[in-house]
């Protein structure tokens, strides 16, 4: 009885867990996103606030591309073929995908 009136209120609800491609995104950028999510829930009106919240989204921007670019040279550094590393990045980048089908000329 108590449950199924528990289970009515808060339902089950399922997710998927997707890996994600992110490789870049180390320990101390995750904690940064966290309270950047953290900042966001406020949401005041104090100007103050939102003058931080500016600069923090702003500074966790560039981090995360410089991140992101400091990874990615050193993938290709250290790659015995760097063309193909360079394509293979460009495609994960642009989310395209090589077709079965090729060229027919």
């Amino acid at each position: 009885m108590y449950l199924r009136n528990f289970y009515s209120i808060f339902p089950l609800i399922t997710s998927q867990y997707k890996p994600s491609n992110k490789v870049w995104i180390i320990k101390g950028i995750n904690t940064s996103f966290l309270h950047k999510r953290e900042l966001i829930r406020r949401n005041t009106n104090n100007p103050k606030l939102r003058e931080h919240c500016k600069c923090y989204y702003k500074t966790m921007s560039n981090v995360n591309k410089e991140a992101k670019q400091l990874y990615y040279n050193i993938t290709v550094s250290n790659s015995n073929n760097p063309m193909k590393t360079m394509w293979n990045i460009i495609k994960t980048e642009t989310l395209k995908r090589a077709s079965d089908e090729g060229i027919h000329l």
